[in-house]
């Protein structure tokens, strides 16, 4: 399905590009922290293959959409679905433009050589969270989709309880927390996670409570310099930029 979406789009966002040659342009890229570990290499390939530069603005996918809201300019930003739904709705994005380039699941890790809990059930993962000294989450006041969800669904689990009184809210991915030792379990997405060697992926959220962020394009109705991001999302939907972006996580199937 992912597939099919990168193909159909990046064949119509083609055409315009051949149509529309964009001279040399700074594009200016609102980029989730999913997807910054793939841009840190793709980026430099696209401005290598084009004539244009682009400032990459990392954030959570919550403070872009936040910031777009706002009326913030930018020619290029990733959001999550119900936020492009609300962003067309508000007039502040091209309807016509929504392409998905790929979704990423949660995960748990701790500091790298430390012990890995069990957490490939609902059961193991329950006695995980109670066994844990202290646990990290990126804070939901952050608008972080992580820490959102996570926060809920210990809730749903009835784990509210146990979680709250050893639990640390961060103001970014809690990586630092957990590999200085303030935290001994950590959560984040799986990109994310595989993009720091100082911590040690524990697993992949079990089926039942996974979630995936899925990363949608938008194109805000601000934007100086549309051709130029057409030409930018026509190149992250080719075969070898979605190699780039499942070797960092991020499934585009």
């Amino acid at each position: 399905m992912l597939r099919a979406c990168l193909r159909v789009w990046a064949m119509a966002l083609g055409f315009v590009v051949l149509a529309l040659p964009a001279a040399a342009a700074d594009i200016h890229f609102f980029c989730t922290d999913a997807l910054a570990p793939a841009m840190r290499q793709l980026v430099p390939a696209f401005e290598k293959a084009s004539s244009h530069q682009v400032r990459t603005t990392v954030a959570s996918a919550g403070t872009i959409a936040a910031r777009l809201q706002a009326g913030e300019t930018a020619d290029l930003a990733i959001v999550l679905p119900p936020a492009w739904d609300r962003l067309r709705e508000q007039g502040r994005i091209d309807p016509a433009i929504r392409i998905v380039l790929g979704k990423v699941g949660l995960g748990a890790f701790v500091r790298a050589g430390a012990d890995v809990p069990d957490i490939s059930t609902v059961d193991a993962f329950r006695q995980a969270i109670s066994a844990a000294r202290r646990i990290a989450v990126r804070d939901p006041a952050q608008r972080s989709p992580v820490g959102t969800y996570m926060l809920a669904l210990f809730d749903r689990l009835g784990l509210t309880g146990i979680v709250q009184p050893k639990l640390l809210l961060t103001a970014h991915p809690p990586f630092e927390e957990v590999t200085s030792g303030q935290a001994e379990l950590g959560f984040s997405t799986l990109a994310e996670i595989a993009a720091n060697p100082q911590v040690r992926l524990v697993g992949a959220m079990p089926a039942e409570i996974q979630t995936y962020n899925v990363m949608t394009a938008a194109v805000p109705v601000g934007s100086t310099h549309r051709t130029a991001a057409a030409e930018l999302l026509r190149f992250l939907g080719t075969g070898s930029s979605r190699s780039v972006l499942r070797a960092n996580g991020i499934a585009t199937d």
